[in-house]
Protein backbone atom coordinates (compact mmCIF):
# COMPACT_ATOMS: atom_id res chain seq x y z
CA UNK A 1 0.00 0.00 0.00
CA UNK A 2 1.66 3.79 -0.86
CA UNK A 3 3.08 5.66 1.68
CA UNK A 4 0.56 8.48 1.65
CA UNK A 5 -2.60 5.96 2.03
CA UNK A 6 -0.90 5.00 5.92
CA UNK A 7 -1.26 8.30 6.72
CA UNK A 8 -5.04 8.55 5.78
CA UNK A 9 -6.23 4.96 7.57
CA UNK A 10 -3.38 5.92 10.24
CA UNK A 11 -2.03 2.05 10.62
CA UNK A 12 1.43 1.58 11.11
CA UNK A 13 3.61 -0.37 8.59
CA UNK A 14 6.98 -1.68 8.23
CA UNK A 15 8.87 -3.50 5.91
CA UNK A 16 8.40 -7.03 7.33
CA UNK A 17 5.30 -8.89 6.81
CA UNK A 18 3.98 -6.19 4.57
CA UNK A 19 2.04 -8.61 2.39
CA UNK A 20 0.47 -10.41 5.48
CA UNK A 21 -0.35 -6.67 7.06
CA UNK A 22 -2.08 -5.64 3.81
CA UNK A 23 -4.29 -8.35 4.52
CA UNK A 24 -5.47 -7.30 7.38
CA UNK A 25 -5.86 -3.36 6.80
CA UNK A 26 -8.21 -5.21 3.46
CA UNK A 27 -10.08 -6.48 6.35
CA UNK A 28 -10.50 -4.20 8.49
CA UNK A 29 -11.31 -1.33 6.53
CA UNK A 30 -12.47 -2.59 3.57
CA UNK A 31 -14.63 0.56 2.36
CA UNK A 32 -11.69 2.59 2.24
CA UNK A 33 -9.05 0.46 0.93
CA UNK A 34 -11.51 -0.39 -2.28
CA UNK A 35 -12.06 3.75 -2.41
CA UNK A 36 -8.49 4.60 -1.92
CA UNK A 37 -7.94 1.70 -5.24
CA UNK A 38 -10.56 3.15 -7.37
CA UNK A 39 -8.41 6.69 -7.32
CA UNK A 40 -6.42 7.96 -10.13
CA UNK A 41 -3.02 7.39 -10.11
CA UNK A 42 -0.83 10.64 -11.69
CA UNK A 43 2.39 9.11 -13.24
CA UNK A 44 5.73 11.01 -12.19
CA UNK A 45 6.33 11.38 -15.84
CA UNK A 46 3.31 13.52 -17.02
CA UNK A 47 3.63 15.84 -14.06
CA UNK A 48 7.83 16.12 -14.98
CA UNK A 49 6.30 16.73 -18.59
CA UNK A 50 4.43 19.86 -17.12
CA UNK A 51 6.44 21.26 -14.79
CA UNK A 52 9.06 21.08 -18.47
CA UNK A 53 6.52 23.03 -19.90
CA UNK A 54 5.77 25.58 -17.26
CA UNK A 55 9.87 26.32 -17.39
CA UNK A 56 10.79 29.69 -19.16
CA UNK A 57 13.83 29.11 -20.99
CA UNK A 58 16.98 30.67 -20.78
CA UNK A 59 16.10 33.86 -23.39
CA UNK A 60 13.09 34.06 -21.31
CA UNK A 61 14.98 34.32 -17.97
CA UNK A 62 17.17 36.67 -19.04
CA UNK A 63 14.45 38.64 -20.56
CA UNK A 64 13.17 38.94 -17.08
CA UNK A 65 16.00 38.87 -15.43
CA UNK A 66 16.79 43.03 -17.20
CA UNK A 67 13.64 43.96 -16.64
CA UNK A 68 13.48 43.03 -13.07
CA UNK A 69 17.39 44.91 -12.74
CA UNK A 70 16.03 47.84 -14.21
CA UNK A 71 12.67 48.15 -12.09
CA UNK A 72 15.25 47.51 -8.70
CA UNK A 73 16.14 51.36 -9.60
CA UNK A 74 19.85 50.53 -8.31
CA UNK A 75 21.91 53.48 -7.68
CA UNK A 76 25.09 54.81 -8.79
CA UNK A 77 27.36 55.20 -6.67
CA UNK A 78 31.04 55.22 -8.22
CA UNK A 79 31.59 59.05 -8.92
CA UNK A 80 34.04 60.56 -11.62
CA UNK A 81 34.88 64.12 -10.49
CA UNK A 82 36.93 64.84 -13.57
CA UNK A 83 34.17 64.26 -15.80
CA UNK A 84 31.37 65.32 -13.26
CA UNK A 85 29.38 62.13 -13.84
CA UNK A 86 28.11 58.43 -11.53
CA UNK A 87 28.70 54.88 -12.82
CA UNK A 88 27.65 50.95 -11.72
CA UNK A 89 30.16 49.42 -9.32
CA UNK A 90 30.16 46.19 -8.50
CA UNK A 91 28.87 46.60 -5.26
CA UNK A 92 25.69 48.22 -6.76
CA UNK A 93 24.79 45.29 -9.10
CA UNK A 94 26.10 41.98 -8.11
CA UNK A 95 23.67 42.45 -4.52
CA UNK A 96 20.65 42.99 -6.64
CA UNK A 97 21.68 40.44 -9.33
CA UNK A 98 22.02 37.49 -6.78
CA UNK A 99 18.59 38.35 -5.26
CA UNK A 100 17.20 37.99 -9.23
CA UNK A 101 19.14 34.62 -9.66
CA UNK A 102 17.42 33.08 -6.72
CA UNK A 103 13.79 34.16 -7.59
CA UNK A 104 14.36 33.44 -11.66
CA UNK A 105 16.58 30.62 -11.67
CA UNK A 106 19.54 31.61 -13.40
CA UNK A 107 23.60 31.77 -12.56
CA UNK A 108 26.41 33.97 -14.05
CA UNK A 109 29.83 32.31 -14.09
CA UNK A 110 32.31 34.88 -14.86
CA UNK A 111 35.79 33.55 -16.10
CA UNK A 112 39.46 34.65 -17.21
CA UNK A 113 42.44 33.59 -20.13
CA UNK A 114 44.78 35.58 -21.41
CA UNK A 115 42.89 37.23 -24.08
CA UNK A 116 39.00 36.71 -23.26
CA UNK A 117 37.06 37.20 -20.54
CA UNK A 118 33.30 35.43 -20.18
CA UNK A 119 30.28 35.74 -18.38
CA UNK A 120 28.37 32.84 -18.99
CA UNK A 121 24.21 33.22 -17.93
CA UNK A 122 23.38 29.75 -17.15
CA UNK A 123 19.54 28.60 -16.51
CA UNK A 124 19.46 26.40 -13.26
CA UNK A 125 16.45 24.87 -14.30
CA UNK A 126 18.03 23.36 -17.78
CA UNK A 127 22.05 23.65 -16.90
CA UNK A 128 23.04 23.01 -20.65
CA UNK A 129 21.19 26.06 -22.06
CA UNK A 130 23.44 29.41 -21.30
CA UNK A 131 24.18 32.71 -22.94
CA UNK A 132 27.78 33.83 -23.27
CA UNK A 133 29.17 37.05 -23.03
CA UNK A 134 32.78 38.07 -24.09
CA UNK A 135 35.58 40.86 -24.05
CA UNK A 136 39.21 41.49 -24.79
CA UNK A 137 41.64 41.57 -21.72
CA UNK A 138 43.29 44.39 -21.24
CA UNK A 139 46.35 45.90 -19.31
CA UNK A 140 46.27 48.44 -16.55
CA UNK A 141 49.57 50.48 -14.81
CA UNK A 142 48.15 51.78 -11.76
CA UNK A 143 50.70 54.25 -10.10
CA UNK A 144 52.15 52.76 -6.64
CA UNK A 145 50.45 49.33 -7.46
CA UNK A 146 52.49 45.85 -8.67
CA UNK A 147 51.39 43.36 -11.04
CA UNK A 148 48.95 41.49 -9.29
CA UNK A 149 46.90 44.45 -7.84
CA UNK A 150 47.36 46.22 -11.74
CA UNK A 151 46.10 42.59 -12.77
CA UNK A 152 42.60 42.60 -9.96
CA UNK A 153 41.65 46.32 -11.36
CA UNK A 154 41.84 44.63 -15.13
CA UNK A 155 39.62 41.57 -13.82
CA UNK A 156 37.57 44.43 -11.61
CA UNK A 157 36.71 46.15 -14.74
CA UNK A 158 36.06 43.78 -17.32
CA UNK A 159 33.56 41.77 -14.75
CA UNK A 160 31.65 45.16 -13.93
CA UNK A 161 31.48 45.85 -17.76
CA UNK A 162 30.85 41.96 -18.73
CA UNK A 163 27.61 42.70 -16.48
CA UNK A 164 26.17 45.85 -18.15
CA UNK A 165 26.18 44.17 -20.97
CA UNK A 166 24.50 41.04 -20.02
CA UNK A 167 22.10 42.67 -17.83
CA UNK A 168 21.62 46.21 -20.31
CA UNK A 169 22.98 48.35 -18.20
CA UNK A 170 22.98 51.77 -19.04
CA UNK A 171 24.76 54.76 -17.47
CA UNK A 172 26.53 57.83 -18.99
CA UNK A 173 28.59 57.18 -21.79
CA UNK A 174 31.99 58.26 -20.14
CA UNK A 175 33.47 58.84 -23.66
CA UNK A 176 31.60 61.54 -24.25
CA UNK A 177 31.59 63.21 -20.79
CA UNK A 178 35.64 63.36 -20.70
CA UNK A 179 35.83 64.05 -24.95
CA UNK A 180 37.77 67.50 -24.78
CA UNK A 181 38.55 67.80 -21.03
CA UNK A 182 41.96 68.58 -20.20
CA UNK A 183 43.63 68.09 -16.71
CA UNK A 184 43.49 71.89 -14.49
CA UNK A 185 46.13 73.94 -15.13
CA UNK A 186 47.75 75.10 -12.01
CA UNK A 187 47.99 78.65 -11.53
CA UNK A 188 51.94 79.45 -11.38
CA UNK A 189 53.72 82.47 -10.59
CA UNK A 190 54.51 84.68 -13.49
CA UNK A 191 58.54 83.77 -14.37
CA UNK A 192 60.81 86.74 -15.02
CA UNK A 193 62.47 87.07 -17.94
CA UNK A 194 65.93 88.67 -18.09
CA UNK A 195 66.45 90.30 -21.69
CA UNK A 196 70.38 90.43 -22.72
CA UNK A 197 71.18 92.77 -25.35
CA UNK A 198 73.09 91.32 -27.84
CA UNK A 199 76.87 91.01 -27.93
CA UNK A 200 78.63 93.74 -29.79
CA UNK A 201 81.60 93.47 -31.76
CA UNK A 202 83.85 96.18 -30.80
CA UNK A 203 86.26 95.56 -33.00
CA UNK A 204 84.27 96.17 -36.37
CA UNK A 205 82.68 99.47 -34.37
CA UNK A 206 86.26 100.41 -33.61
CA UNK A 207 87.02 100.17 -37.97
CA UNK A 208 83.57 101.83 -38.06
CA UNK A 209 84.18 105.12 -35.51
CA UNK A 210 87.86 105.36 -36.79
CA UNK A 211 86.93 105.48 -40.76
CA UNK A 212 83.97 107.70 -39.87
CA UNK A 213 86.49 110.00 -37.83
CA UNK A 214 88.96 110.35 -40.39
CA UNK A 215 91.95 108.83 -38.07
CA UNK A 216 94.87 107.98 -39.89
CA UNK A 217 96.60 104.76 -39.41
CA UNK A 218 99.83 106.29 -37.23
CA UNK A 219 96.97 108.22 -35.16
CA UNK A 220 95.06 105.03 -34.64
CA UNK A 221 98.44 103.10 -33.56
CA UNK A 222 99.06 105.42 -31.17
CA UNK A 223 95.63 105.62 -29.54
CA UNK A 224 94.99 101.81 -29.49
CA UNK A 225 98.33 101.31 -27.53
CA UNK A 226 97.01 104.46 -24.97
CA UNK A 227 93.64 102.63 -24.53
CA UNK A 228 95.53 99.16 -23.62
CA UNK A 229 95.17 97.89 -27.17
CA UNK A 230 91.52 97.33 -25.78
CA UNK A 231 88.50 97.49 -28.27
CA UNK A 232 86.10 98.77 -25.59
CA UNK A 233 88.30 101.21 -24.79
CA UNK A 234 89.02 102.55 -28.00
CA UNK A 235 85.73 103.12 -29.14
CA UNK A 236 84.70 104.71 -26.24
CA UNK A 237 87.99 107.18 -26.53
CA UNK A 238 87.14 108.13 -30.39
CA UNK A 239 83.71 108.52 -29.44
CA UNK A 240 84.96 111.14 -26.92
CA UNK A 241 87.01 112.95 -29.67
CA UNK A 242 84.41 112.91 -31.77
CA UNK A 243 82.01 114.35 -29.88
CA UNK A 244 84.71 117.12 -28.49
CA UNK A 245 85.23 118.06 -32.23
CA UNK A 246 81.43 118.63 -33.03
CA UNK A 247 80.86 120.67 -29.71
CA UNK A 248 83.82 122.82 -31.39
CA UNK A 249 82.21 123.18 -34.68
CA UNK A 250 79.37 124.19 -32.67
CA UNK A 251 81.31 126.90 -30.64
CA UNK A 252 83.07 128.65 -33.47
CA UNK A 253 81.48 131.33 -35.54
CA UNK A 254 79.53 131.24 -38.59
CA UNK A 255 81.13 133.52 -41.61
CA UNK A 256 78.62 134.55 -43.85
CA UNK A 257 78.00 137.28 -46.57
CA UNK A 258 77.75 141.27 -45.32
CA UNK A 259 74.55 142.89 -46.51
Amino acid sequence: MPRYWQGLLFIPRSARGHRQRETVEEQSYPEAVLLLRKMPVVSSDIKSDKNEEEMMNVYEKLAEARVEFMKTGAKMSGKNTFAGYTYFELSDILPVINRLSVSIGFICEVSFDDNIARLVFRNTEKPDEKITFSSPMSTASLKGCHEVQNLGAVETYIKRYLYQNCFEIVESDALNMTHGKTDPVKKSEPVQVTTKAPAVDWSARAAALTAEAGITPERKAQIWADCGKTPEKYCAYIEKLMAAQVDAEAAAPVQGEIF
